[in-house]
């Protein structure tokens, strides 16, 4: 996989970090062209979340391409697919409260893989991501791996600019 610019670093033992080196302004413009409506509230506090999209565009397929390679690695005990993915658009001072994306309703189902891409994260504190007890400082071209029942949260972004991420999980 080129999109790779160094080794993963793991955090833990469930916990993935993967710097890529992506087309990051196409993916841009595409992921700008989906921040319109009212998107919905889930755990942002502020900001703006899409709703869900089950459908990969062909300029996100790189990143997919290089993000279903990862899964694979990681949970090679079973075949997991991307179930769907959506943008998180953080403004001056929003954040993310504490959540899973994990579902617990019945019928239970083993956890899956969840992830989170950042798109554009201006300079400054523009908020950490909390997965689990590890404070991670999010950058440019950074992909991240965690459980999906893995609790985590987003710190408020303190900068004058939008803080932005494409988020997915697979099962």
């Amino acid at each position: 996989y080129t999109s790779f610019i160094g080794f993963p670093e793991t955090l833990n033992d469930k916990i993935k970090l993967y710097p890529l080196s992506l087309n990051l302004p196409r993916i841009r413009s595409v992921v700008m062209e989906w921040c319109t409506g009212e998107g919905r509230v889930v755990s942002n506090r502020g900001g703006w979340q899409s709703d869900l999209f089950y459908h990969i565009p062909v300029e996100l397929k790189e990143l997919f391409d290089t993000v279903d390679h990862n899964v694979d690695v990681i949970h090679s005990s079973s075949v997991l697919e991307l179930e769907e993915f959506w943008i998180n658009v953080n403004k001056p001072n929003d954040s993310n409260s504490p959540h899973t994306h994990h579902d617990i309703t019945p019928p239970f189902t083993e956890p899956g893989i969840s992830g989170v891409f950042y798109i554009n994260i201006p300079e400054g504190d523009a908020g950490d991501i909390l997965l689990g007890h590890e404070r991670v400082q999010p950058y440019e071209n950074l992909l991240i791996l965690f459980p999906s029942d893995m609790i985590h949260m987003v710190y408020p972004n303190r900068t004058e600019k939008n803080r932005i991420s494409l988020s997915f999980n697979y099962v």
